[in-house]
């Protein structure tokens, strides 16, 4: 196979370099117009980076225009899940971000940096996903491009792309619009924007803005009073500026900011064990009471500042130089949330420690020669550039010492003391470079056949690094005073400290407390890694007729390697496991797209296959040895990310029928059955069956290999293999102004037998119901919206064991482990279908 692969990739290259073509298009300031002559079916897309209908492109591309983000209320990222099926925002046992997939792929939580299966871009530029999703305004189009990309933009991804343009300035006239809307879920949000001509026909500007405070997603706690909460703001100004016919620059800057409270989803029966009552920590819940034990928030504040350039500057009649360039800046602070199961019976100081604050500057270039429009044969060359620097800074309660719940000779809950811990202070600095070059052609064989090939080299490079320290601490001893003068420093758990020695306690009077200083937990040891790859794909495209279209693809995608550098331990078996390999893929796919009954009707369909070659597979909660310090010491990894080969195979089937201006349905369906190919993966494996699982594994039964490993043939992400979804409308004037319209957006989400937790989803749809008047100008709308009509309500993400009782409470409380007593929180996190939901909007342009 590998020599195949050889011979592709010179292939691909001698037909890049022999002729090379990327087309540098602006995309639309506003919704791209339907020619009338091509029918009401008729999109304009710049997928590959030249503007030509969807019909034409040689993949699977979904669309959303700018008439179809308002008239849906497709607010933020999970709503685009509803009209695009197979892109799933599938949530990730509590998490703040959700994890995004395509084409049965995904990537995973990690400890270390995972390139995603599929890149965002805003105005062609990659950026955070968190951002772009969390609110969606001012957009002139979004485009979800199925399928390996690499070779037409920024990064190399294997499932997919999705770019967002924002609406541009318009150079000849005063445009703008403002809209608002309410819902039953404490939703206020309002945006707008406005287009002023400085310089007709040469300069421009546009300003746009956006608020949106809303109760999260509606998860409350029993202990706490507070309500959970999103407030989001961000504006954005927009620069267009056309001094000649051949020479266009446009520039961005969007400033976006957002906090987000939320309680962590849970349900049970409460405390399970000895010595305390059963359910102190709260009451039996059940996962559709949308509640939580949590006494405190988990806070996510952060801050974004984007700087996009763009320029394209026409060289005779078909030759241009353009250039994208970005520039960034992210904070991510993080606090709260550190008493989950309510087994202290006092919050934390208030404010509470920041447990994460991450600082990223991100910054990249391309610049591209390019042809245009020559009629056998378009080529382009060009360069990438990226370059990120990010610091992950830490703090936290790493331990907390004897004292905590008072005399060590008589603890109490009721003697909570969080001034005897340890805090950790530490730095986990992650910086990537991204260097490429690149080469296109399309060689346009007959004015009916299109052959494209593209070909990218890839030098990338990592450092990846853990810098850490405890801070002194003091631990209570129960002593009398009398014995303060003798006491000596001792080692708490498994922490080697220097000792200071004792003294008389500020908080158990009469008795004494030992100290100790500072010490450094881990030493910087940067794990740097250096890397070069091919991308490449290639496509044939025929047009049969102006209404019938075929096309052959294939595409080779790489990802580049991460770390587990959250891995402690000396065991060699363990160690091999701190770095992966790279990670490929090649794929297959064939198409076919046709218009039908005046273009009235739209088929498009498409099979795929595609094989990976070390996926990057998240496997969760391992269990291994750590003798770091004390031999055979057991450990959990949260997530240890592994190589894993795996295949998707599945079909895109888009259906749209438009019989009148009155009336239209469209519908899609994605089946992407994507599976990893029986491979020996790291798992918890508690009873030595080869199969994963959630008891706790005994030291005794790690001693060979310091970890098991399991066989899977499981999904590669978190979604069932198949899902659809329908749209209608149907309008009719009541007036010479004015029209009465209703629509309806179905979703429906089949069993998923691998949901978040290991368990088995049940199927669900999810029925949207739109209401209201406009003006058939165009100018004005006023609507009522139902999401989730049928308040269809399902479990759709799980823990997969139990949240487990504090180890530092238990030890203090005589409680033991879960392995020797059965003591356990009693709750185990969830996740529901979104809420039903009643809103009103108002929108107004000019």
């Amino acid at each position: 196979m590998s020599r195949i692969h050889k011979q592709i990739q010179l292939l691909a290259l001698g037909v890049a370099l022999t002729g090379i073509w990327a087309p540098q298009v602006w995309a639309q300031s506003e919704q791209p117009a339907a020619d009338d002559d091509l029918g009401s079916n008729a999109i304009i897309v710049t997928a590959r980076r030249v503007e030509e209908t969807v019909q034409d492109v040689p993949m699977t591309v979904n669309v959303i225009t700018d008439e179809k983000l308002k008239d849906l209320n497709l607010f933020n990222g999970s709503d685009l899940a509803a009209v695009v099926p197979g892109l799933v925002f599938a949530p990730s046992g509590g998490q703040s971000t959700p994890v995004l997939s395509l084409r049965g792929a995904a990537r995973g939580a990690v400890a270390g940096r995972v390139d995603p299966t599929v890149q965002t871009y805003l105005n062609e530029a990659p950026v955070t996903d968190v951002m772009v999703y969390q609110a969606l305004y001012d957009i002139g189009q979004i485009e979800v491009l199925r399928g390996p990309q690499g070779t037409l933009r920024g990064r190399p991804s294997a499932a997919g792309a999705i770019t967002f343009t924002t609406k541009r300035p318009d150079l000849d006239r005063i445009t703008g619009y403002v809209s608002t809307s309410a819902s039953n879920h404490g939703q206020l949000r309002g945006e707008g924007a406005v287009s002023v001509p400085l310089l007709k026909d040469i300069l421009a500007v546009r300003v746009a803005g956006i608020f949106d405070h809303n109760d999260n997603d509606g998860v409350r706690s029993v202990t706490a009073k507070r309500d959970p909460y999103q407030k989001l703001t961000s504006w954005r100004a927009s620069m267009r500026f056309k001094p000649a016919e051949i020479l266009e620059i446009n520039l961005m800057y969007q400033d976006f900011k957002s906090v987000r409270a939320s309680y962590l989803q849970e349900f049970g029966s409460g405390y399970v064990g000895p010595k305390l009552p059963q359910g102190f920590n709260g009451p039996t819940i059940s996962p559709f009471d949308r509640l939580s034990v949590s006494s405190s928030f988990a806070v996510r504040d952060e801050h974004h500042k984007n700087f996009i350039a763009q320029a394209a500057l026409d060289l005779g009649e078909h030759h241009r130089l353009s250039y994208i360039g970005l520039w960034n800046k992210t904070t991510n602070i993080n606090y709260g949330g550190l008493n989950t199961v309510n087994f202290y019976p006092i919050n934390y100081p208030d404010p509470q420690l920041r447990s994460l604050v991450g600082h990223t500057k991100l910054n990249t270039h391309e610049i591209r020669f390019e042809s245009t429009g020559n009629s056998f044969w378009d080529y382009g060359i060009g360069g990438y550039y990226e370059k990120n620097t990010s610091d992950n800074l830490v703090e936290s309660i790493a331990s907390m010492l004897k004292g905590t719940f008072g005399n060590p000779f008589a603890p109490s809950l009721g003697a909570f003391n969080y001034n005897y811990s340890l805090i950790l202070s530490g730095n986990f600095p992650t910086n990537w470079k991204n260097q490429a070059i690149y080469a296109n052609s399309t060689f346009h064989i007959t004015p009916d056949t299109d052959l494209f090939a593209g070909v990218r080299r890839v030098w990338y490079e990592q450092s990846s690094d853990q810098i850490g320290k405890l801070s002194a601490g003091k631990q209570a001893t129960g002593l009398p005073l009398s014995y303060c003068d003798g006491i000596q420093g001792n080692n708490p758990g498994s922490i080697d400290l220097a000792a200071i020695g004792g003294f008389a306690s500020p908080h158990l009077v009469g008795t004494c407390d030992v100290g100790f200083g500072a010490s450094t937990l881990f030493a910087s040891n940067p794990l740097v890694t250096k890397e070069k790859a091919w991308v490449y794909n290639a496509s044939l495209t025929h047009r049969f007729t102006e209404d019938l279209t075929a096309y052959l693809s294939y595409g080779h995608s790489w990802r580049p390697s991460t770390n587990n550098l959250n891995l402690t331990s000396f065991r060699s078996e363990v160690k091999a496991l701190a770095r992966t390999s790279s990670e490929t893929s090649n794929s297959f796919e064939a198409g076919v797209k046709v218009q039908m009954l005046d273009r009235k009707l739209t088929a498009n369909f498409a099979v795929f296959y595609q094989k990976y070659k070390g996926f990057l597979y998240s496997s969760e909660n391992v269990t291994y040895l750590n003798d770091t310090v004390t031999p055979n010491v057991r450990n959990t990894a949260a997530i240890m990310v592994y190589n894993a080969d795996a295949k998707v195979r599945g079909f895109d089937l888009e259906l749209a029928y438009r019989p009148s201006r009155q009336f239209s349905i469209s519908g899609n369906v994605n089946y992407a059955k994507g599976r990893l190919s029986n491979a020996l993966v790291p798992c918890n494996d508690s009873n030595n069956d080869g199969k994963r699982d959630t008891g706790e594994t005994a030291v005794a039964d790690l001693q060979a290999n310091a970890l098991h490993y399991c066989t899977e043939g499981g999904a590669m992400a978190f979604q069932a293999d198949w899902n659809a979804s329908l749209q209608a409308e149907y309008n009719m004037p009541v007036s010479d102004h004015t029209d009465a319209y209703i629509r309806t957006l179905v979703s429906y989400t089949p069993k998923n037998k691998f949901a978040p937790g290991s368990f088995t989803a049940d199927a669900y749809a999810l029925i949207n119901l739109y209401l209201g008047m406009r003006g058939n100008d165009g100018q004005w709308d006023v609507g009522a919206y139902a999401r989730n009509l049928t308040n269809a309500t399902k479990v759709i993400s799980q823990g997969g064991g139990l949240l487990s009782v504090p180890a530092d409470a238990a030890t203090q409380l005589g409680l033991g482990t879960f392995a020797t007593t059965g003591a356990t929180s009693g709750y185990r996190i969830a996740t529901l279908t979104p809420r039903r939901e009643f809103g009103a909007t108002f929108r107004f342009n000019w």
